[in-house]
C-alpha cells in the first residue's frame, strides 16, 4: 500500500511536471515565433521608409532638373522652389544647381557652405559618378560617402540639359543630398539604440565588393538578429536589427520554475489524499483493536475479564476429549477490599486493585490466565497441571502475596484473600460447573476464617443451602 501510494504520487508530480514543462516550451516558442514575426514586419518597415524617402530624394531631384531645363537655365528663384520642395519632400538634406559641375546655390545655406563653388567634375571621389550620370542621361545615386559639410549621407544627381539652336547641351546639375542621420530619423534606426532596437546599415562597395559599414547603433546586436535587403538605385544595401537586450531567459526559467513546484505540490497531495483511506483504515483498525480490548480486557487491572476467561474455560472443555488437556481454576475475593474503599476511597481502592493484579500477573506462567470477575473478585486458570499439591502451593503463594503491605494513602494497608480452587475434569466438565464449584470452594475458604484456600468438595453445594 505504502509503495503504491509513493509511486502513483510520483507519477502524478511527473505527469504535471511533463504538462508544465510542455507549455513551458509551447509558450516559448509561441513567443519567438511572435517576436520573429515582430522584428521581420519592423525591419521590412525601415526597409520601405528608407526606401521611400530615397525614391522621394530623386523625385525631388528630378523635379528640380524638369524646372531648370523648363527656364533654359535661368532660375530666377531657386531659394524659394527649394523651399517648396523640401516642404513637401522631407528628409531633404539640402538641395543644390551646380552649373557645369560647379555647386553655386545651395539651399538652406547655413550648415552647406562648404559645398558652395565645389567642382564635382574635379573631386577625384564625385567626378566617377557625376560623369556616369551625364553620359547615361539618367538620374544616378551616389554614397554612401563622406560630406564636404560633414557627416555621411547620399548624393542624389539628375544632370540637366538645355536646348540652345535645336542642340541640347550639358547645362549642371540638380542635387539632392540626404543625410545618413536625417534618412534614419524617421525610422526606428536610432544611432543610440534609445528606441530599443540595435542596428547596423552597409552597402556593397562597389570596388571592394564587399559590405561596408556606415551606420550602425551604440548598442551591439544579439544573436536574434534579421537581416534584409534595401534596394536603392544604383546601390546594394543591408540591414540588420535586434532588439538592444536579448531575449530575458527568465520566461522560460520562471515557466520551469513553477511546473517543478506545481509538481511537488501535485504530488504532494496525491499522497496526502491516497494517505487518507490508509490512515482512516489504521484509525478503524486502532479503534476496533481498542473495542475488542474493552470486550476482553478489564480497563482498571489490563487484566482478561469475565468474557475473555469464560471463552478460554469453554475452549478448555470443548478441546479436552481430543487434547485431554487438564487445568485448575482459582477463584479468588479479597478479605478487608470494602473497609478500604470506606475509609480511604474509591481512588485508593482502584490502587488497591491495580497493585493486586500486578502481584497477581507476576507470580504465575505465560501461559496461565489471570482475569477479574469484577469488583474485588479475581480468577486464575492454571493450565496443563493436573498435581494437587502444585495448585495448593499457587494458591498459597498468591494468598501470601496479596498479603503483603501496599502503601496507599500514606500508609500502609493489609487485605487478604479467600481462593476457592476446583479442576478439570475431576470437579466438572462445564463452564458453568467449573464456575460454580470454584465460587462454593471460595466461600468455604471464607466460612474456614479468611485467608485461606479451599478445593472443591461434593458435599460443599448441600453445606452452602443448609
Amino acid at each position: 500500500m505504502y509503495r503504491h501510494r509513493i509511486l502513483t504520487s510520483i507519477l502524478a508530480a511527473v505527469l504535471v511536471m511533463s504538462i508544465g514543462f510542455y507549455w513551458t516550451r509551447t509558450g516559448q516558442l509561441l513567443y519567438r515565433q511572435e517576436q520573429r514575426f515582430y522584428m521581420t514586419e519592423l525591419i521590412n518597415t525601415q526597409v520601405r521608409l528608407i526606401e521611400q524617402s530615397v525614391n522621394r530624394a530623386v523625385t525631388a531631384t528630378e523635379l528640380l532638373a524638369e524646372v531648370v531645363e523648363q527656364t533654359g537655365g535661368n532660375l530666377p528663384d531657386f531659394g524659394r522652389l527649394a523651399s517648396k520642395l523640401q516642404q513637401g519632400f522631407d528628409a531633404l538634406s539640402s538641395i543644390q544647381i551646380a552649373p557645369g559641375g560647379v555647386v553655386r546655390q545651395v539651399y538652406p545655406l547655413k550648415g552647406n557652405e562648404a559645398a558652395v563653388g565645389h567642382d564635382l567634375l574635379a573631386d577625384p571621389v564625385r567626378r566617377p559618378s557625376a560623369k556616369r550620370a551625364i553620359a547615361e542621361h539618367r538620374t544616378l545615386v551616389a554614397g554612401p560617402l563622406d560630406l564636404l559639410q560633414g557627416g555621411k549621407g547620399i548624393i542624389i544627381r539628375h544632370p540637366i540639359y538645355v536646348r540652345e539652336a535645336n542642340q541640347e547641351t550639358f547645362w549642371g546639375f540638380a542635387t539632392v543630398v540626404l543625410r545618413i542621420s536625417d534618412l534614419l530619423a524617421r525610422t526606428e534606426l536610432d544611432p543610440e539604440g534609445r528606441k530599443g532596437y540595435s542596428h547596423r546599415l552597409s552597402f556593397i562597395h562597389p570596388g571592394l565588393g564587399k559590405p561596408v559599414v556606415f551606420s550602425t547603433s551604440a548598442t551591439p546586436l544579439t544573436r536574434d538578429r534579421y537581416f534584409a535587403r534595401v534596394t536603392v538605385p544604383d546601390s546594394l544595401w543591408e540591414l540588420e536589427m535586434s532588439r538592444s537586450t536579448p531575449t530575458p531567459k527568465w520566461r522560460s526559467t520562471t515557466g520551469y520554475v513553477a511546473s517543478v513546484l506545481a509538481a511537488l505540490l501535485m504530488g504532494w497531495l496525491a499522497n496526502v489524499l491516497l494517505r487518507t483511506p490508509e490512515r482512516l483504515q489504521r484509525i478503524v483498525e486502532e479503534k476496533t483493536a481498542e473495542l475488542e480490548r474493552l470486550a476482553y480486557f478489564d480497563p482498571l487491572t489490563d487484566l482478561a475479564n469475565r468474557r475473555f476467561l469464560l471463552e478460554t474455560l469453554e475452549q478448555l472443555v470443548e478441546g479436552f476429549p481430543r487434547y485431554g488437556e487438564p487445568a485448575a481454576l482459582l477463584y479468588l475475593d479479597l478479605d478487608g477490599f470494602k473497609e478500604v474503599n470506606d475509609t480511604l476511597g474509591h481512588d485508593a481502592g482502584d490502587a488497591l486493585l491495580r497493585e493486586v493484579a500486578l502481584r497477581l500477573k507476576a507470580n504465575v506462567r505465560s501461559s496461565d490466565l489471570v482475569a477479574r470477575l469484577g469488583g474485588d473478585e479475581f480468577a486464575i486458570l492454571l493450565r496443563h497441571t493436573d498435581s494437587v499439591q502444585n495448585v495448593a502451593k499457587v494458591a498459597q503463594k498468591m494468598i501470601d502475596q496479596i498479603e503483603r503491605p501496599v502503601p496507599l494513602a500514606g500508609r500502609s494497608v493489609n487485605v487478604s484473600a479467600s481462593v476457592g480452587v476446583t479442576r478439570m475434569p475431576a470437579d466438572g466438565d462445564s463452564v458453568k460447573q467449573l464456575l460454580t464449584h470454584a465460587d462454593l470452594a471460595m466461600y468455604a475458604a471464607k466460612h474456614a476464617g479468611k485467608r485461606c484456600y479451599r478445593f472443591y468438595e461434593s458435599g460443599m453445594a448441600a453445606r452452602a443451602q443448609g
